[in-house]
């Protein structure tokens, strides 16, 4: 018992310490960057935000995510911060916002010790899941793919083969397997983009 006080009275001090470092860091953060509090998401829970998750897992379950969330940037603007189980989570649509993220400052983001250890077996280490070197290295891959010329002459041979596709739809009301033909668009609209490189 005389052990326990003074270890809790310690862990007590250092988590209060650890908030009020990381509350001051992004405060100068913010401010050196002349950047506004997001506002804040409404939540029933604010410790966890298990309302937030709940409510979302809810809605994706009932296919209706993205409805669901254009609503809440309808509500409650294009940035604002929710709470996932203890963390501070800032969602934006905010194109100027987004730039910085993914291009400017990309070095001030992390993403992947929350997205690496879920999607790794299906993403694999990418510009999706990792940060730093890797996901520059990532990025530097598919820029080129991102330029109007690419874009442009893409959507072209999408376009060829999309109609190849829709010309091989019966038009007699029999059931069609679109598996099939999707694999195909993809495939012919990608080798298509290929030959133009």
């Amino acid at each position: 018992m005389a052990i326990l006080l003074p270890s809790l009275i310690t862990t007590i001090c250092l988590y209060c310490t650890y908030h009020i470092y990381r509350y001051l860091h992004h405060f100068h953060l913010a401010r050196s960057n002349s950047c506004l509090p997001p506002r804040k998401y409404p939540h029933k829970d604010p410790f966890l935000g298990l309302d937030f998750f709940l409510e979302t897992g809810k809605i994706f379950s009932e296919n209706r995510y993205l409805p669901e969330l254009e609503a809440r940037y309808g509500t409650y603007g294009t940035t604002f911060q929710t709470n996932l189980f203890g963390t501070p989570s800032i969602n934006t649509i905010e194109p100027e916002n987004l730039q910085v993220v993914y291009s400017s400052n990309f070095k001030d983001w992390g993403v992947e010790p929350l997205r690496l250890p879920a999607q790794d077996p299906f993403c694999g280490r990418g510009f999706i899941t990792t940060d730093g070197a890797a996901w520059q290295h990532s990025r530097v891959l598919l820029k080129p793919g991102f330029n109007r010329a690419n874009i442009v002459a893409g959507l072209e041979g999408l376009g060829k083969a999309l109609e190849k596709m829709m010309g091989k739809i019966p038009d007699d009301g029999r059931t069609v397997d679109l598996q099939a033909l999707f694999f195909d668009l993809v495939s012919t609209s990608l080798l298509y983009t290929v030959a133009l490189q």
